[in-house]
């Protein structure tokens, strides 16, 4: 009995707002067809970005240190096992101000 009460009051209520009912209807397949398709493509776009840095030679890694590298530790990475080829470089942060 109480069943048969709720289904009643359901498609009454559901009758009421038919479009407030399509509306959360259309932004639920929209957000569920959006998340699809970008978990479809995630593996593309990983593939494609590892073609291009293979193309490109792009570094595979960076170490960075604070206190910097001394000539030694570039020649000790050079010694590990799989390592073809290292850059050196040296960054610097500052800050510039107008005048």
């Amino acid at each position: 009995m109480i069943q048969r009460a709720f289904w009643k009051d359901f498609w009454r209520t559901l009758g009421k707002s038919v479009t407030r009912f399509l509306s959360i209807l259309a932004i639920t397949a929209l957000g569920v067809g959006f998340y699809a398709g970008i978990t479809a493509t995630e593996p593309d776009m990983i593939l494609s970005a590892d073609r291009y840095y293979q193309a490109q030679n792009l570094a595979d890694f960076s170490i960075l240190s604070p206190l910097g590298f001394r000539p030694e530790d570039i020649e000790q990475i050079l010694q590990l096992p799989g390592i073809q080829t290292a850059e050196p470089r040296s960054f610097k942060d500052v800050f510039l101000a107008d005048p």
